[in-house]
């Protein structure tokens, strides 16, 4: 909860009430948050590029 008061904090999201039974409060991206989209695409492609990098290393690590 702390990070996203933070990301709401710097303007990356905003929080409103929910309108769904059960649901509390709803975070959305603001326009900027928007923004950082191109930053988390070329991360999640670093990470499917590594997956199988960092699985063999896991795996070492609970063989060891």
């Amino acid at each position: 909860m702390q990070q996203l008061r933070q990301l709401e904090a710097d303007g990356l999201v905003t929080r409103s009430p929910a309108s769904k039974p059960g649901l509390r409060v709803r975070y959305q991206l603001t326009p900027h948050g928007i923004t950082l989209g191109p930053v988390f695409e070329c991360l999640w492609t670093w990470g499917i590029m590594h997956l199988s990098y960092m699985n063999s290393r896991q795996d070492s690590r609970l063989f060891a």
